[in-house]
C-alpha cells in the first residue's frame, strides 16, 4: 500500500490488502518481481485419443507469447485427422484475450471440418474469461476431461 493508503500495482495483483508493501519503491519492485516470478511457463500435451478424437491438454499460461504454439499444436492435431477435439484447461493458471482467440480460431477450423470441439475443466479464473466475454455460450464447457471427450464423440 502506498502511503496514501491506496493499493500500488504489485498489492492490487497480489490482492494482498493485509500485508501490503509499505509503499517504498524498492518493496513495490519486490512484490512485482515476485508476481513476474510466479508465472508458469505454458506446457502443452496433444494426443490423439482414436476415432478421430484428440485431447489439446494446456497447463501453465496462456498469452500472447505462447498462443502461435497453442495454434500450431491444434493445427497439427487436424491435419493428423482429429476432427473431434478437447481442450483440457484444468492445469491452466491464466489465459489471456489472445489466448481466447486462438481458441476461437481453432473452433472455426474444426467446425470447417466437420468436427465438434468441447473445453473441459477450466480454473474459476479462466472460466470467469470464458462467461465476461460471453464465449461460454459459443463454447461447450464441461467439468471435467471424461464428460468433455463423451460430447465430442457422441
Amino acid at each position: 500500500m502506498t502511503e496514501s493508503g491506496a493499493l500500488c500495482s504489485a498489492c492490487a495483483i497480489n490482492a494482498d490488502i493485509s500485508r501490503g508493501c509499505g509503499g517504498s519503491r524498492d518493496d513495490i519492485a519486490d512484490l512485482e518481481n515476485e508476481v513476474t516470478d510466479m508465472a508458469t511457463p505454458l506446457q502443452i500435451d496433444s494426443r490423439l485419443e482414436g476415432e478421430g478424437s484428440a485431447v489439446l491438454a494446456l497447463s501453465g499460461e496462456i498469452d500472447v507469447s505462447n498462443t502461435a504454439q497453442v495454434r500450431d499444436a491444434g493445427v497439427k492435431l487436424l491435419a493428423d485427422g482429429a476432427t473431434r477435439l478437447v481442450v483440457d484447461l484444468s492445469l491452466a493458471d491464466y489465459m489471456d484475450s489472445a489466448g481466447l482467440g486462438t481458441l476461437v480460431g481453432m473452433l472455426k477450423r474444426v467446425k470447417e471440418a466437420g468436427g465438434a470441439m468441447a473445453i473441459a475443466g477450466p480454473q474459476p479464473r479462466v472460466r470467469r474469461l470464458f462467461e465476461i466475454t460471453g464465449l461460454d455460450q459459443i463454447f461447450s464447457i464441461y467439468e471435467d476431461l471424461d464428460m468433455a471427450m463423451k460430447e465430442v464423440r457422441a
